[in-house]
């Protein structure tokens, strides 16, 4: 019989109001779906909270690819150096299975038979699922969706990812121990997430030997080239390590990733939250004499990928901020009402569940994690955001296109002399192409800032703005701490002189930053490290060899090359 798993679980730790029984017996209702859940073994034993059934995978096998993970990891233990060295080049090299076949010829045969067993491990072990992207509705294999004729079918690959995380506490328990050591004594003031309000409570109310691990989620849509297919990691990041360590893309937990002609609506990650939280929070983990649980605690997402997840509105309507009520739709010049003071916790959840107050439809996750307990995205807002913006006025914009004002008005010639005058380290690289997120974090911050600081070309409001956005940016890449009122002053001052010019900087990315990022700030720690940067670069690593040209397989294809990749590189 497959297990029904209620919600009481999903209540477990968190952080506020959602906490005794009457409010925990009326939100389980919404969320007790019948599912089938995997047995996960590992190096790190693990205990099941209940008999969870395993998946068929797509080959009728019921293996799941947490029971491969350990045994790999033995596995490759056997296999001689030349071969490992020889597969780790062939990931590096992004080779197709053709590709590698090829190089093949060039060796033994004994060397190709102990290569062939690495590169083909249990491919197809991973259990893969079908819903419709409208309703949510379970399918089968090539089945439509009756009550949704035109609606497209969604292939999800489930990896598991319960025993990743026993494989970053068997490999970095030192490090948690340590950190978890240096926050409990107070010695020295510890920069670290953990070290906020929000996160704080899970290892203050640890026993001696038992860790209460905290997660961030990620959902992301990733485009592959030659296909209509967009693919969406589901991804987890162990916000315990140590903030280069949980950061590094060998260490970000693979729990999923669906694939779809369409971006994923709410019904559908209403249908795959079960799965989620399964797979990561139902199950407690030993590692020597310590035991381990895990919960997801927070989520972070660009834009089009958070507002599908927790079912709100299109960012230009009115109440679409998660974190205030502000009535404005395109241009947010104002901070609203803040939603954690007058819809906190329940109500928050009914407003979900009645699709008010900002809320298109009904989202489960909104009973796991308020939204205005999200971070800020500050690599979208940023870097995709104003900053963005703001660099294009004054370095000079593309003729089809209006500057929002006049205030970066200036001599182009003058700004470009002086920007190639300016010398920065040469770890940075190029950075007037701009060439993603980070790229222009950089340029903005310090190109643009020190210009706005040395020179005179642009008014004194625009140097003003420049140099106070630069601020902001900075705090994100120090360990320092400096003074709370610096960012509140910092923010204020952009958010006035951007406002008074034109409301058309105020879009809500720049909403969310100006308004709202001092608050966040303060709640849970420096928020770029809870920010998309981390996944983002993970991504590129997981669709290293990820090809279009593969017609059947392909996300078994990619989710046994992200677990093989991950030992090889370590």
């Amino acid at each position: 019989m497959p297990r029904t798993f209620s919600a009481d679980f999903l209540y477990q730790n968190r952080p506020d109001d959602v906490s005794n029984a009457a409010e925990k017996a009326e939100n389980a209702d919404s969320i007790g779906t019948e599912m089938e859940g995997i047995e996960e073994q590992s190096d790190c034993d693990f205990i099941a909270h209940g008999a969870l059934e395993e998946d068929e995978d797509s080959n009728g096998t019921n293996q799941s690819a947490d029971e491969e993970i350990p045994e790999l990891k033995r596995f490759l233990k056997s296999v001689p150096t030349d071969v490992l060295q020889f597969i780790a080049s062939c990931c590096l090299s992004r080779l197709s299975t053709t590709e590698f076949e090829r190089f093949l010829t060039c060796h033994t045969e004994d060397f190709a038979n102990l290569a062939r067993n690495v590169w083909n491990y249990n491919r197809c072990t991973f259990s893969t699922h079908f819903f419709c992207n409208d309703c949510g509705r379970s399918l089968s294999k090539s089945e439509r969706c009756k009550m949704c004729p035109n609606s497209c079918v969604a292939h999800y690959l489930r990896m598991g990812g319960f025993a990743q995380v026993c494989e970053l506490v068997d490999a970095f328990l030192h490090e948690i121990l340590k950190l978890r050591t240096d926050l409990k004594s107070g010695a020295v003031e510890v920069e670290h997430n953990l070290n906020s309000p929000f996160f704080s409570h899970s290892w203050k109310s640890e026993g001696e030997y038992f860790l209460n691990l905290s997660l961030l989620m990620s959902v992301d849509g990733v485009d592959i080239p030659g296909t209509k297919n967009k693919i969406w990691p589901v991804c987890f990041s162990l916000i315990d390590l140590p903030r280069g360590l949980s950061q590094k893309s060998t260490n970000i937990i693979l729990q999923g990733v669906v694939q779809c002609l369409q971006n994923p609506t709410t019904a559908l990650w209403n249908a795959l939250l079960p799965m989620i939280c399964v797979d990561l929070e139902s199950q407690t983990g030993k590692c020597a004499k310590y035991k381990f649980r895990a919960t997801i605690t927070t989520c972070t997402a660009d834009q089009p990928a958070k507002r599908s997840l927790f079912g709100f509105k299109g960012h230009t309507s009115s109440q679409s901020c998660f974190f205030c009520l502000s009535t404005e739709t395109l241009h947010k010049t104002r901070g609203g009402e803040s939603r954690s003071i007058l819809r906190r916790g329940q109500l928050t959840i009914n407003d979900s569940v009645h699709v008010r107050n900002g809320f298109k439809c009904k989202a489960d996750i909104v009973k796991m994690i308020y939204p205005y307990h999200t971070p800020i995205d500050t690599l979208h807002n940023l870097g995709e955001g104003f900053f963005e913006t703001i660099s294009k006025e004054v370095t000079g914009i593309p003729s089809n296109t209006n500057p929002k004002s006049q205030l970066f008005n200036a001599n182009k010639n003058l700004i470009k002399n002086a920007l190639e005058r300016i010398i920065i380290p040469s770890v940075f690289g190029e950075l007037s192409a701009r060439r993603n997120g980070s790229d222009k974090i950089h340029y903005f911050r310090l190109l643009l800032g020190l210009l706005a600081i040395t020179t005179d070309f642009l008014s004194p409001k625009a140097r003003i703005v420049i140099a106070a956005s630069s601020t902001i940016a900075n705090g994100m890449y120090t360990e320092s701490q400096g003074l709370e009122l610096i960012l509140d002053q910092m923010c204020a001052a952009t958010r006035w002189f951007l406002s008074e010019t034109s409301p058309e900087y105020m879009t809500i990315k720049t909403h969310e930053v100006l308004c709202h990022l001092p608050e966040i700030t303060r709640l849970m720690g420096n928020t770029s490290c809870l920010s998309t940067f981390q996944f983002e670069s993970a991504y590129k690593f997981i669709l290293k060899g990820y090809t279009s040209s593969m017609t059947r397989g392909r996300l078994e294809h990619l989710g046994s090359k992200y677990v093989r990749k991950c030992y090889l590189y370590d």
